[in-house]
């Protein structure tokens, strides 16, 4: 190496050390002198931990619900559809991309009424059957749309109709039977012919079918081949969980020794701001108080008073958080949103190859309560299923029906995935 490139090479060195000596410099003049609000060293610390928390959690998604939908498609001849799929499944991504298409045109929005949806319904068109309440605002984000209204509308089935107009019209029911309708910028003749284009599992609604169905609600599915199910394995997702590991993700101190383990199995371990109770059948639950901004348990919000919204999204993070990747088959979905005085309470379920799992003691999966600005209780089922090789059976719908007709007289049957607390999670009927 010549002189020349030596001195080149040396002076390449000393800026490297120079401008490395400078960052150090600035950086501590920073944390020694405090901002203009004359922070302390340990509060600057603070804030840098709280905005890499707050810009790790920014990657939570909405559209990350694997939503259930039910989908029936009606054209001039007769009508197919799907009942076991989720809003992140390919084969909605058609028929999904239709209905963003007129809820991002749909103006002006107009009241209905349940009657004009059911005649609608007996036309031809593109049925959804989110099975709960969504929030429009959420539905919007998982179609990669903005929501028409400026208020709040839980939307628990949505038709897609063809008019005379050539437009088609969109409709908007909610779980109560309240209905919104508007015309959109799709185009009829599209939506016909994507529509005579179409083959499947032929399916009906009660409203169409003899009197055995009649009592029923009218929305009843009758799949003349109903989609086949397979058993689950159901198991403790803590047991694959070391205690440190989860105390870590729940934001306690992983060396903490002010825990203990009760009679029962339950293990409890308590902090300062809140208290883990870690049952042996997988069951988490937590009671705290106010966190610190950054926290998993403190929900930042851009207005006065936590936004539905950002109440789901912080739900969403801290189920994805803790739950991470321990539940096999599952998926989680948002099925319901409740205020309350000062806040909101959350649930989410579990959803498996597109059917919807419910706990026969009629708990969640995932409960969630929200005070003022911060998560002060939440009650987790940590189980991970595993689909089995093995046929779920289902009693045949007419002899469902004909139970329901008798107990559940104006109810509407649906298949689900039922854990009863065993290890084996079979399909069945339920009356809602």
């Amino acid at each position: 190496m010549n002189k020349k490139a030596v001195r080149i090479d040396r002076l390449q060195n000393l800026a490297i050390v120079f401008l490395s000596l400078s960052a150090i410099f600035f950086l501590l003049q920073t944390l020694l002198l405090g901002d203009l609000t004359g922070k302390t060293l340990p509060e600057l610390i603070g804030d840098v931990l709280s905005a890499e928390q707050t810009s790790s959690g920014s990657s939570i998604e909405l559209s990350d619900f694997a939503s259930p939908v039910r989908v029936v498609f009606t054209n001039s001849y007769t009508r197919c559809g799907i009942d076991a799929l989720t809003l992140l499944d390919d084969d909605f991504s058609r028929a999904g991309s239709f209905l963003s298409k007129a809820i991002g045109s749909a103006n002006p929005i107009l009241p209905s009424s349940q009657d004009a949806f059911l005649t609608a319904l007996h036309g031809s068109g593109i049925y959804f059957d989110f099975m709960t309440g969504i929030p429009l605002d959420i539905l919007s984000d998982s179609l990669n749309t903005t929501s028409p209204l400026t208020q709040e509308f839980f939307v628990r089935r949505a038709l897609l109709s063809p008019g005379d107009d050539n437009a088609v019209h969109l409709y908007l029911l909610d779980p109560s039977g309240s209905c919104c309708t508007s015309s959109t910028t799709l185009s009829a003749s599209e939506l016909s012919a994507y529509l005579d284009s179409l083959n499947g599992a032929e399916v009906d609604f009660a409203f169409s079918l003899p009197e055995s169905y009649g009592m029923l609600s009218p929305f009843t599915l009758v799949m003349e081949e109903p989609t086949a199910h397979c058993t689950l394995t159901a198991t403790s997702a803590l047991s694959e969980i070391a205690l440190s590991d989860f105390l870590r993700l729940a934001e306690f101190n992983p060396h903490t020794e002010n825990h203990y383990t009760e009679s029962s199995g339950t293990t409890v371990v308590r902090e300062s701001y809140g208290t883990l109770w870690l049952s042996s059948d997988g069951t988490v639950t937590y009671r705290g108080g106010s966190a610190d901004a950054g926290s998993l348990y403190a929900i930042k919000s851009d207005k006065e008073g936590v936004s539905l919204t950002e109440a789901v999204a912080a739900a969403q993070k801290l189920s994805s958080t803790l739950l991470q990747d321990y539940c096999g088959a599952a998926s989680l979905y948002l099925s319901s949103v409740n205020r309350s005085t000062n806040g909101y309470l959350v649930t989410l379920d579990y959803v498996v190859d597109g059917t919807p799992l419910r706990f026969s003691d009629g708990s969640h999966a995932v409960s969630i309560t929200i005070e003022d600005s911060f998560i002060t209780a939440f009650a987790i089922h940590f189980k991970n299923y595993t689909l089995t090789d093995t046929d779920s059976l289902l009693l045949p719908m007419q002899l469902s029906a004909a139970i329901a007709k008798n107990r559940y007289e104006g109810s509407e049957l649906s298949v689900y995935y039922v854990d009863r607390g065993t290890d084996t999670v079979c399909v069945d009927w339920i009356a809602s």
